[in-house]
């Protein structure tokens, strides 16, 4: 409400000082025949266009400064961006020409000897001509020629690029007046004393990895959870949870194995297979705020999952695009099962509208598994190791028991190593770096950006519980009481 009130008193402010404007040019040509004012008025309509447009365009450049030209659709955009990508710091310099020369020129046009009003005539009280050349060319400039154009930038550099094309060439040409060369001394001396001898040098990002992978190989897994519940006969229930991401390419069915990540011996009774949504998404080179978005949805229950489209991503497509093929959990003699998710139509390519933005294909789905006696170790201790076949952005495990009372998991630390994971890492192992791990004991261990074709293996210790539930204060105690006994 109070924004509201602010801009709609504002608003009514500029309405004024715009109609002193325009009658003082009337009044200056219909009673003393001068077309002075009509003349500077039409030229700074025309300035307050170019600048407009030059002070977007210092945002857009500056974004799209880095980016590979070939990201860019437009053929003479993407021309034009190679240009001044070879030549930024030229176009920055000689670009400021235009907000100051622009905005000198119109303060001055408007300083008028006297202005008119329809009722009290002519004025010639300077302080009154000063207030008003001050807040007119002030809010002209700051709302319309500053403000909104770089907002639009920041939303839409591409776009703000391909319209302020034309500046390009008028920014050559003022650069050939040299106007600024004595900044290239005071920038020289500046690089020299204050640091900037070396360019800003930032190593690629995990997500920027994680993004160009999606793009490249067509097919991620943004997350899989995996969730345990071992009881204490020995047993266990396992829930995997993927998310998948799809760029592109014909995509027409996932499949895999349920390898249980004890490295203890264990066996797959019976497995099941469960889809809970395919959608779309649009495409963005940064995909932070869609990644937000698949994560609220990753943990959602199953019969939750939304049926109409939120934020960025769409209704729910499952009961017309999926369908599930039967599995074998009985293959390779019990201890594995496969498992096979068949979707019919899902395209990312069919799925886009050619005449807006490409879009993502989205499946997520549930894979269940039920582990024969032989989950927990005879010493208490065991591990589960998982492999990551494909780029993804986060892992998480979670190992609950179904009776806290009698037996309670306890994640420790988490190494990293290559083989496979029901045998030794033939090659080093190395903890996982503390700002990639979420560890909340005794809940959930995630791991952001695993790295692919690697295996993460997580220490568990299963504490057996004589008496009533382990409670936070007694969680220490317990686990240094095992550490002792094992000694």
């Amino acid at each position: 409400m109070k924004a509201r009130i602010q801009s709609l008193v504002m608003g009514a402010f500029y309405v004024a000082l715009l109609m002193t404007w325009m009658q003082t040019i009337v009044a200056n040509l219909v009673l003393r025949g001068s077309y002075t004012e009509l003349l500077t008025a039409i030229i700074a309509l025309g300035l307050f266009y170019i600048l407009y447009f030059a002070e977007g365009l210092e945002l857009a450049v500056a974004d799209l400064r880095d980016k590979d030209v070939m990201q860019i659709a437009d053929p003479k955009t993407r021309s034009v961006l190679g240009e001044m990508q070879k030549m930024s710091e030229f176009f920055f310099s000689q670009r400021q020409i235009f907000v100051v020369s622009i905005i000198t020129f119109v303060s001055l046009t408007l300083d008028y000897d006297a202005l008119y009003f329809e009722g009290l005539g002519w004025l010639h009280d300077p302080r009154l001509r000063f207030g008003f050349s001050l807040s007119f060319v002030t809010l002209t400039v700051l709302w319309f020629c500053q403000v909104a154009p770089k907002r639009l930038a920041i939303i839409n550099s591409e776009l703000f690029l391909r319209q302020a094309l034309f500046v390009w060439p008028l920014v050559k040409v003022v650069g050939h007046f040299g106007l600024v060369a004595p900044v290239e001394q005071i920038v020289h001396v500046s690089r020299r004393w204050f640091g900037y001898e070396r360019e800003r040098r930032l190593a690629l990002s995990y997500e920027s990895h994680y993004t160009q992978a999606i793009e490249r190989l067509g097919v991620t897994v943004d997350s899989m959870s995996v969730d345990v519940e071992v009881h204490p006969s020995g047993s266990a229930k396992i829930r995997r949870r993927f998310v998948m991401l799809c760029s592109h390419g014909s995509i027409s069915q996932f499949g895999g194995v349920i390898e249980p990540g004890f490295t203890s011996s264990t066996q797959v009774r019976s497995a099941s297979i469960r889809p809970l949504y395919v959608g779309t998404a649009p495409v963005r080179e940064n995909l932070s705020g869609l990644f937000n978005q698949l994560d609220k949805l990753a943990l959602q229950e199953a019969d939750d999952i939304l049926a109409v489209g939120s934020g960025d991503l769409s209704a729910n497509l499952l009961g017309k695009d999926v369908q599930v093929e039967p599995m074998d959990p009985a293959a390779d003699g019990g201890a594995y099962g496969h498992w096979s998710l068949r979707l019919s139509t899902v395209v990312p390519e069919g799925l886009s509208d050619p005449e807006h933005d490409r879009r993502l294909a989205i499946i997520m789905f549930d894979v269940y598994a039920e582990c024969a006696q032989g989950v927990i170790a005879a010493t208490g201790e065991d591990a589960w190791a998982e492999r990551i076949d494909l780029p993804c952005r986060r892992f998480t495990l979670s190992v609950t028991s179904s009776a806290p009372e009698d037996l309670l998991p306890v994640l420790r630390g988490t190494t990293v190593g290559l083989g496979d994971i029901n045998s030794p890492f033939p090659t080093e192992q190395h903890r996982v770096h503390d700002n990639l791990v979420s560890d909340v004991r005794p809940g959930p261990k995630s791991i952001m950006y695993p790295a692919q074709g690697a295996v993460y293996r997580t220490a568990i210790d299963f504490l057996r519980l004589r008496a009533g539930p382990l409670t936070e204060v007694d969680l220490p105690a317990a686990i240094m009481a095992k550490s002792d006994a094992n000694a």
